[in-house]
């Protein structure tokens, strides 16, 4: 499938992830569920065109293996892994030095056919390739997943009595972990139990660096927006009013 009219990059792609989160109202004749289901649907398909497991946009872009390990060795081990490298027929350090990364694909074999609409669990499964997800790929991966966190949220408050009140979807436990990763202030021992529901529902092949992993994309994501002058607990208030505007009644008989 073909998109047209993709975002520059991940950060203008976050922010339209938080109008939609926020978005209440509707346009002329659509109302605000329909209108923010497609919009919700719109960024599920961004994330899932950037990071599928098969044919990713994101991953040609990430530096590569050889890239980071030359960025931090010093001179006389540069020396010694261009001669390594280069000792092959044909040389094999410049491709090498180009060759884009990709995760574990053991780690992703039961993600690999997900739909657009699951992106947030190929985000959240990527967690299990602690080695992957370093230098400009944590960046990227912590700012998606939290993106990912926003379009499930106004998905499924589009949604939200087939979601939350008919029968729990397992939305509902993906949004409850992701939404205590990045947006509520609820202490640690809370944040891991949401975590570990996700993970036995996920069945993702998660260690305990992934628990760490996680931990970092939180800090990573509330660094970022702290660049911005902005925090977390602002891109909360703009979720919340949607919520508040439009809450979940359940009429008693």
């Amino acid at each position: 499938m073909e998109i047209n009219n993709i975002p520059i990059t991940n950060l203008h792609l976050h922010f339209d992830a938080v109008d939609v989160a926020a978005l209440a109202v509707g346009n002329g004749s659509v109302d605000w569920e329909t209108l923010k289901a497609i919009a919700a649907e719109r960024l599920m398909e961004l994330l899932h065109l950037l990071w599928s497991p098969r044919a990713g946009r994101i991953y040609s872009t990430f530096s590569s293996d050889l890239k980071l390990s030359w960025d931090i060795s010093s001179d006389s081990e540069r020396v010694e892994m261009r001669r390594v490298l280069d000792s092959f027929s044909p040389p094999a350090f410049d491709a090498w030095m180009d060759k884009p990364p990709r995760p574990d694909a053991e780690t992703l074999s039961d993600l690999r056919d997900l739909s657009a609409s699951q992106v947030h669990r190929i985000l959240f499964g990527l967690a299990a390739d602690t080695e992957f997800l370093r230098a400009d790929r944590l960046e990227a991966w912590s700012l998606d997943l939290s993106s990912a966190t926003l379009a499930l949220h106004a998905f499924a408050w589009a949604n939200r009595y087939e979601i939350f009140v008919h029968h729990v979807e397992p939305e509902a436990i993906y949004l409850d972990a992701l939404e205590s990763l990045f947006y509520r202030d609820g202490d640690a021992e809370d944040m891991l139990q949401f975590l570990s529901r996700a993970h036995e529902l996920g069945r993702f092949a998660w260690t305990p660096g992934s628990y760490e992993k996680l931990v970092c994309a939180r800090s990573t994501y509330e660094a970022f927006l702290s660049d911005l002058g902005v925090s977390p607990a602002m891109v909360s208030a703009a979720i919340m009013g949607c919520e508040a505007a439009h809450p979940i009644i359940v009429k008693k008989n």
